[in-house]
């Protein structure tokens, strides 16, 4: 049963039987019902019977795939019960009977010829179709075959309006009807000849019983996969490059037919689970309601993406990948496909004319799930430090790829990763998959994946070191520790190959002794490392000794949160501090965030730590942490934060002031207190100024590269300035004159302070750009101020009140000492009268 089938052929082979016993077309019970007549079917509808009128008024031959099932001997009769194909027999056979009937064909023998098709779902489906075929419906202009039905069938009872199949096939004959009018020919019978399909006798394969509820989730529409599994096949059928004989379940089929079959046959398995069966409700579409055909196509459409990636993709900068359309579709559009929205078979198609292998690669894949996902796959995808916490966020299997959320640039780089070891090993080989697991692991947890070309970059990267290690043959970490690339060498930002790198260097530790490998798993366990140790060892002279050392004071030295209290705020944050003084590169620093905690997003602390060129930084953390006490360890801590800066400033200007800038956050407490009291912060530039700022906030910022903090609060303590508290408040919710009673700080663009001075209310605003404005609170005659400042200098602040007047020409403090500001500001407020007049 592997010819070509007209809808009549078909059933008079069924009918007819082998030896003569009678034959019935059945759809079972387990069966969805028929949908391709449902409202929210309407594009599909349409485009089915566009394909089907266009056979019949041109003559030329419809191929719609194949038609799967099984045949049951009963005790007296045969029953063919179709698996998949359920939807277009139903159509074909309203077709049939509609055009017979219009064209006069529908005798009594063709009458029981479509009465061998029979619905189980419900009794009302099987009673209607039962009904159906034996009616002669008689065309009246003006009425619809669904109105009818229901006025001329005696037998058609108000039931039958609750059945969704009745009422699908009701809504399918009134299209077919308006399509044959508008066609205009009454001779279009004969040509139903030539809509044609296959038909494949699953149980030739052995298939179970069970397949039937996994392919056929009851009650939900066509589904996105189902129009994709029959584009791939079609595709792979017409296209004249898989029809090589190949052996499947005992039987020589064609190679395209093999992967049709696995498509809904054992693969099913992967992606199967029994309690979304359960709550999908039969009668109808409920969106938010996920059957195994969402899940599975996740699969294809995503490997299709990662793909993408690999190996076509020719700019991966991210604005190109951006406007990249097939990237678009994968990564994007396809991801938001809704559960009833097919989106065409077209961009697929081009990466399988390119290359046809991606099939192949497919089938190994699931074929390698299949086999060895439970047992072998599944226990080594999580890393080491979630051994025992499943809930965390770093948790993940393989089928987190089914879900519709949280595939984000970190899990693609996962997904990608395992399909490509199961693509470049000639067998699974559960060891090396193991050691595999465990570096991509690293590596991605320790890689700031915040955008489409680092997504890129990174599993390119990968890619690389995996298909190399599998054509050298070499066992893994030797191959690893022999590594060299220049993708890996030449990432603009630095730490993308920073991470392979300390993969590679830890490699080179693994196959000098034995002892490596153990302690790197202890550590790379510990909540802060997650996988990431090289701010401890050193990239060559470390013994094993030596690192176990080391690993007990980081052991104590940072916890799940970042660095512990007594190295952070109860030390004032002196472990951080150091860290910074040892920074030597601008760049590592510039638009860098320092915190001592454990962002969500990433880890501020150890990016500083593995940024590949602060070497320095590096070798400064492994000489603490060799010290043999802790009085030591912070000894040379403080030593550190009292030492000029180490930057290498000699490619910049402004050298002064980027050194002080550096000097402030390490040699001065308070700054890191007010900047670690407000979560993760970064360095710069806005309004001619260097600040701290806060992630996502535009005022909550402190100024960094002047000595303003510091001249203002001398300007409170020795000259009478007060801090106006005009209810400026930050992200933590406190004014400027909190922050500053908390930490000494002065955090916001301008720092405005007041001073009564001979009878006047005087006000000298700090401000962005390096200007100082001063200016007296004043609602009498303009004159005065005129007569004392001189006219050009005296103009009014707008929208203030009480009125205020800038009595002086703004000037900059950007390099000023307190002793240079306090005389400038002096020297215009000695200008002011005496005056009785404050307000």
């Amino acid at each position: 049963m592997n010819n070509k089938y007209s809808l009549l052929s078909f059933f008079n082979e069924i009918k007819n039987g082998n030896e003569n016993l009678p034959g019935e077309i059945v759809i079972p019970r387990i069966q969805r019902a028929y949908a391709q007549g449902r409202k929210n079917e309407k594009f599909v509808r349409e485009g089915i019977l566009d394909d089907i009128f266009h056979s019949l008024l041109t003559g030329e031959t419809l191929e719609l795939n194949f038609i799967y099932g099984t045949l049951i001997d009963k005790k007296d009769h045969q029953v063919f019960e179709i698996l998949d194909g359920q939807q277009r027999t139903t159509t074909l056979w309203l077709l049939q009977w509609y055009i017979a009937c219009r064209e006069n064909h529908l005798t009594e023998d063709l009458s029981k010829l479509l009465g061998v098709f029979r619905y189980e779902t419900r009794h009302t489906s099987t009673d209607f179709c039962n009904g159906l075929s034996r009616y002669h419906y008689v065309h009246h202009e003006g009425e619809t075959p669904s109105e009818n039905i229901r006025k001329q069938l005696k037998w058609y009872f108000k039931s039958f309006d609750l059945d969704p199949t009745v009422d699908s096939m009701l809504v399918m004959l009134n299209a077919i009807d308006e399509k044959y009018n508008k066609a205009g020919k009454s001779d279009l019978y004969a040509q139903l000849e030539n809509i044609q399909f296959y038909v494949l006798r699953l149980d030739k394969f052995k298939l179970t019983e069970e397949l039937y509820i996994k392919m056929n989730a009851r009650g939900l529409s066509l589904t996105p996969f189902e129009n994709f599994k029959a584009d791939l096949i079609n595709y792979m059928k017409t296209s004249g490059r898989f029809d090589e004989i190949t052996e499947y379940n005992g039987r020589s089929i064609p190679y395209y037919l093999k992967i049709a079959s696995e498509i809904d046959g054992k693969w099913v398995d992967l992606f199967w689970d029994n309690n979304d069966y359960e709550t999908i409700d039969s009668a109808e579409y409920i969106e938010d309601n996920e059957d195994y055909n969402v899940k599975y196509f996740r699969f294809f459409y995503r490997y299709f993406a990662s793909t993408y990636i690999l190996k076509y993709a020719l700019d991966v900068k991210s604005d190109p990948m951006r406007q990249d359309k097939m990237y678009l579709f994968f990564h994007q559009v396809s991801e938001s496909q809704k559960l009833n929205n097919y989106l065409r078979f077209d961009h697929y198609k081009t990466m399988l004319d390119a290359q046809p292998d991606h099939i192949c690669n497919m089938e190994k894949i699931l074929d390698t799930l299949y086999d060895h996902y439970e047992k072998d796959i599944k226990p080594l995808l999580t890393p080491v430090w979630n051994k025992n916490e499943e809930e965390k966020e770093d948790s993940w299997d393989f089928y987190s790829i089914m879900k519709p959320t949280g595939f984000n640039l970190q899990r693609r780089i996962i997904f990608a990763a395992i399909c490509e070891f199961i693509e470049a090993y000639e067998t699974f080989d559960l060891e090396t998959f193991g050691k595999w697991m465990r570096v991509v692991w690293n590596v991605v947890s320790n890689t700031d994946i915040d955008s489409i070309s680092a997504l890129t970059v990174l599993e390119r990267s990968l890619s690389g070191i995996i298909r190399g290690a599998a054509q050298s043959q070499k066992e893994f970490y030797h191959y690893l520790s022999e590594y060299s690339s220049k993708a890996n060498d030449e990432d603009s930002n630095g730490e993308r190959s920073g991470a392979i790198q300390e993969e590679i260097i830890k490699a080179r530790y693994i196959i000098s002794d034995d002892r490596w490998l153990p302690l790197f798993l202890e550590a790379e366990q510990h909540p802060f490392c997650k996988g990431m140790v090289r701010f401890f060892l050193k990239a060559e002279g470390d013994t094993p000794e030596i690192f176990a050392h080391r690993y007990a004071t980081v052991k104590n030295m940072f916890d799940e949160k970042g660095v512990t209290a007594e190295y952070s705020e109860e030390g004032d944050y002196i472990l951080l501090r150091s860290l910074i003084s040892r920074i030597t590169n601008w760049e590592n620093f510039n638009n860098r965030y320092f915190t001592d905690k454990v962002e969500k997003k990433y880890n501020a602390l150890k990016i500083m730590l593995t940024t590949p060129n602060n070497q320095p930084l590096r070798d400064f953390m492994c000489d603490v942490l060799d010290k043999p006490t802790k009085g030591e360890m912070l000894s040379e801590m403080y030593k550190a934060v009292n030492e000029p800066s180490h930057l290498n400033l000699d490619a910049y200007w402004d050298v002064d002031r980027k050194r002080l800038i550096h000097e402030r956050l390490y040699q001065h407490p308070e700054y890191e207190r007010w900047i670690q009291a407000n979560g993760a912060w970064r360095v710069y530039w806005r309004y001619s100024n260097y600040y701290s700022v806060e992630t996502g906030s535009s005022y909550n910022l402190i100024l960094l590269d002047t000595n303003r903090n510091e001249f203002i609060k001398q300007l409170m303590l020795n000259d009478g300035f007060t801090l106006i508290d005009e209810n400026i408040r930050g992200n933590h919710n406190q004014t400027q004159v909190e922050d500053f009673k908390k930490y000494g700080i002065f955090f916001g663009y301008r720092v405005p302070l007041l001073k009564e001075y001979r009878g006047w209310q005087v006000r000298v605003n700090f401000s962005y750009n390096n200007l100082c404005y001063i200016s007296v609170i004043y609602d009498g005659d303009i004159q005065e101020l005129n007569n004392v400042f001189g006219e050009a200098n005296v103009r009014e602040v707008e929208n203030t009140n009480p009125k205020r007047y800038q009595i002086s020409e703004a000037f900059n403090y950007e390099k000023a000492n307190y002793d240079e500001i306090k005389e400038k500001i002096f020297s215009v407020l000695d200008k002011l009268p005496q005056s009785e007049n404050v307000l």
